[in-house]
């Protein structure tokens, strides 16, 4: 059976009954996409070969729990996958703390405080929870900033070094992106 000919969909079902061929096939089309994303977080490539490895094999067994759930979209999910590694690596290092957007705003983004109670905790999780559903409405530019400046933990030069603008650029989309938050929430409220 060739399986380059077949589609994501048809390869993950073969995946999920234990296929290896079928999984090979699939980790070759989307390799270097998993890989780009990882090192446009991580710098160091060592560090994000050793991401890369753990998304493959978390992607393996989640595909062979029966975790994924077909929709046609698996290159979303590969990718919501990917963006977990890549925040869990980050909460590992515990670089999350609060995070100064600008001088009004300040989101708390894994505070590491042991006296929190469980209601503390899931009412915090449930806010990062609804901060990441208004960002996805963001333009990809501006998402891209507020997301390496809260989850990655980086400074706006290094935000600008990441996404190959100016520095100016990168605080006016972190601008713009919280014009456009604010807006959004308040149309909600």
């Amino acid at each position: 059976m060739k399986t380059d000919v077949l589609t994501d969909s048809a390869l993950v079902l073969l995946a999920t009954e234990g296929s290896e061929k079928a999984f090979t096939e699939i980790l070759q089309r989307h390799r270097m996409t998993v890989y780009k994303s990882i090192l446009a977080k991580i710098p160091d490539r060592d560090l994000a070969d050793d991401l890369y490895q753990d998304v493959w094999i978390k992607v393996m067994f989640l595909l062979r729990e029966g975790k994924y759930r077909d929709e046609g979209r698996f290159g979303g999910w590969l990718t919501r996958v990917t963006q977990n590694a890549v925040v869990d690596y980050f909460r590992r290092q515990k670089q999350f703390s609060t995070v100064s957007l600008d001088d009004n705003y300040s989101v708390g983004v894994d505070r590491q405080d042991d006296g929190l109670n469980w209601e503390e905790v899931a009412v915090d999780a449930a806010a990062k929870e609804e901060v990441l559903l208004w960002m996805k409405k963001l333009p990809k530019e501006q998402y891209e900033v507020v997301y390496l400046r809260m989850y990655a933990g980086l400074s706006f030069q290094e935000i600008a070094e990441e996404t190959n603008v100016s520095i100016n650029t990168a605080l006016g989309r972190m601008r713009y992106a919280l014009i456009n938050l604010r807006k959004m929430m308040q149309a909600a409220a």
